[in-house]
């Protein structure tokens, strides 16, 4: 289980850049383990290079309770039509698991993604990642999403995902899935208020399939609830739960 609170501050510039700051707290807890917290501070800028295209970057400080601290940075650029958006990242970032935590495990991250709104209310996704691990494991990961939003009940979508994962061999201290394929169902729900409040959930079940554990049910639960003080000020309180094949 992890969950997040943090409080950003933007600063939106005349010359299409945006500049933003953010402290927040993680905390980790898995079973059988003594909890986790870690700190964290984060600066970041966005540029508004012409119509339709972002270009993006980040770093962030952190410290542990427990052990030694690290920095994470990333890189973005996102092109968007009316219809289409494409996206590259790359980030070298922390591995969030407590285990991973403690060992100072992190990775290079690259993602490429395709989004095509098919309808106004069809929304479809494809994804490729790829991830180098300190430790010289790596990952890739495809995955295809479909979401339709609802008419009588326009803050609400409901989609598929399918997914495929591998991983080049097995770690307890995170997430290594090998030749697993995945199906699920999920549910959203974004609302925002006039008054500054806004809230996102989303939830999915699923079966998976892999070589190592066989078939078995997933689940995971997200929830996320925003603040917008000011133009400047917004405070988030995150919290994500999940089951997944091949890590416990």
């Amino acid at each position: 289980l992890r969950h997040w609170e943090a409080l950003r501050f933007l600063y939106p510039m005349k010359n299409k850049v945006h500049l933003w700051g953010e402290t927040g707290l993680t905390h980790f807890r898995e079973k059988g383990f003594e909890n986790l917290w870690v700190q964290e501070l984060s600066i970041g800028a966005q540029w508004f290079a012409k119509k339709g295209l972002a270009i993006d970057g980040a770093f962030r400080q952190r410290h542990r309770e427990r052990g030694s601290g690290s920095q994470n940075t990333w890189l973005g650029a996102r092109y968007t039509t009316g219809l289409h958006t494409l996206q590259f990242n790359w980030s070298y970032e922390d591995i969030e698991t407590l285990r991973a935590h403690e060992a100072d495990l992190q990775a290079h991250h690259l993602k490429t993604a395709f989004s095509l709104r098919m309808h106004p209310q069809w929304n479809s996704q494809l994804s490729l990642a790829y991830l180098n691990y300190d430790d010289t494991n790596t990952r890739t990961d495809l995955s295809a999403q479909v979401r339709h939003r609802l008419i009588l009940w326009p803050e609400w979508q409901i989609g598929t995902r399918l997914a495929f994962r591998d991983t080049r061999f097995q770690s307890n201290r995170y997430y290594t899935p090998e030749g697993l394929y995945e199906t699920e169902a999920n549910l959203l729900y974004r609302r925002v208020w006039d008054t500054g409040w806004a809230i996102e959930g989303e939830g999915g079940l699923g079966w998976a399939n892999d070589r190592i554990h066989g078939a078995r049910w997933i689940r995971h639960g997200r929830v996320l609830l925003k603040r917008i003080w000011t133009d400047t000020l917004h405070t988030q309180l995150q919290a994500e739960l999940s089951r997944s094949p091949g890590y416990s």
